[in-house]
């Protein structure tokens, strides 16, 4: 009977409960967005830094990590891929070698990374094709370059002309040639376009004199939450004496501890939020039990309990409550993927203050549907710990007052 009565007066005053429902509504959206907002940034930092360049997971020989110069590579022997391609975590591999080199026209020097890499793979990993502003994409036997556009504008370099590449080879090896520019690549880093260099993986290792080796095999895995178990099982399968595991924890320290003292801030403005919430949703729900104060009391004066009529309320609050987290969250879930897929541009001005962390000036939204749970958990607790008050306001009503108001 209590049940029924709480839900017949809900709609008995619709505009009330709209008005009710709509801040508790707005109330998980923003939430949402908020939230959402947050780590979707920090995925976009980690997908241009990591995901988009280095991979969650890496192999290289013992000591690379600390001492990255040519000499340092390692030895692609026979049944290593098929080794690590093994683990059912690892979704592809990627082999590199990469070399710090100096790249000149003539007139114009500036240092530069090679990379020579797997035309194939790498578009699988990084999505290598979909930069390409300008020119052609490399095959696995091409003879030439494709370069990052900020440094091509730099060395005012252009589609078929040509870049000497000079450099220290394996060994002691003096490196050096010259090779066409066939593409132009647009990263998301900043840093990258000023810095890249890619020639295919054979022509690399011709050039710094080191066949069959690599400096690096980067890995994709089916999710960035399972790299750690990724390294421990790679590190029983293969010679830690010989080889180093790393994930993108180890290898972006300064990333990853950015975004915890990051998160850590973002937790203080998530707190100061919920407070405002917290305030719209107490001036809804007192309002809603101070004009009712004459229906309270005629039902207290025919007979009802007053916990009776507590409970009643409470119970209006739940339908309530319930329908509007259910309505947010529902409604946050296309916003989540519409902002992930069309995220909010700042504008040139923060672009260039995003440029010094070396990722885009965009707001995308996290898909997690892990932040629609929590947020929209977080706000019924809320809901709940608010009515507390108008409970209490319940339980001071004098039915002679009440209805003479």
């Amino acid at each position: 009977m209590l049940f029924k009565m709480a839900w017949r007066n809900l709609w008995r005053k619709a505009g009330r409960t709209a008005i009710t429902m709509t801040s508790i509504f707005f109330a998980v959206i923003i939430a949402v967005f908020m939230r959402s907002t947050q780590e979707g940034v920090y995925d976009l930092m980690i997908d241009n830094t990591v995901k988009f360049y280095r991979g969650y997971v890496q192999v290289h020989q013992n000591g690379y990590w600390d001492e990255q110069y040519i000499d340092n590579t390692l030895f692609n022997e026979v049944g290593l891929e098929e080794t690590i391609l093994a683990h059912p975590d690892v979704k592809l591999l990627v082999p590199r070698l990469e070399s710090p080199m100096m790249a000149s026209t003539g007139p114009n020097s500036r240092f530069c990374q090679l990379v020579g890499f797997d035309p194939e793979r790498e578009d699988a990993l990084v999505k290598l094709k979909s930069k390409l502003i300008e020119g052609e994409y490399l095959g696995p036997d091409d003879r030439g370059i494709m370069v990052g556009h900020l440094l091509a504008e730099k060395m005012k370099l252009q589609i078929g002309d040509t870049l000497i590449l000079l450099g220290q080879g394996y060994q002691g090896q003096q490196s050096y040639d010259q090779y066409p520019i066939k593409g132009l690549l647009k990263f998301g880093s900043p840093e990258q376009n000023k810095r890249m260099v890619y020639l295919p993986l054979k022509e690399a290792q011709y050039l710094l004199s080191a066949p069959d080796r690599l400096t690096a095999f980067a890995m994709d895995v089916t999710n960035r939450r399972v790299t750690d178990k990724v390294v421990a099982d790679l590190e029983t399968k293969l010679d830690t004496g010989t080889y180093e595991v790393m994930d993108w924890k180890v290898m972006d320290k300064d990333l990853l501890s950015f975004i915890e003292a990051d998160r850590a801030g973002g937790v203080v403005t998530m707190y100061i939020l919920y407070v405002i919430i917290a305030f719209g949703i107490f001036g809804t729900a007192l309002m809603m039990v101070s004009e009712r104060q004459y229906e309270f009391g005629v039902q207290i004066a025919i007979g009802m309990k007053k916990r009776q009529l507590a409970f009643v309320l409470l119970l209006e609050m739940v339908f309530m409550a319930l329908m509007s987290v259910l309505a947010g969250s529902l409604f946050g879930i296309p916003m989540q993927h519409y902002f992930n897929r069309n995220p909010i541009y700042l504008g040139d001005d923060m672009a260039q203050v995003y440029e010094a962390f070396n990722i885009e000036a965009i707001l995308p939204l996290s898909t997690d549907p892990g932040i629609l749970i929590d947020q929209g958990t977080t706000v019924l607790f809320m809901t709940f710990v608010i009515m507390i008050y108008p409970l209490y306001k319940v339980f001071k009503v004098k039915p002679i007052e009440a209805m003479r108001a």
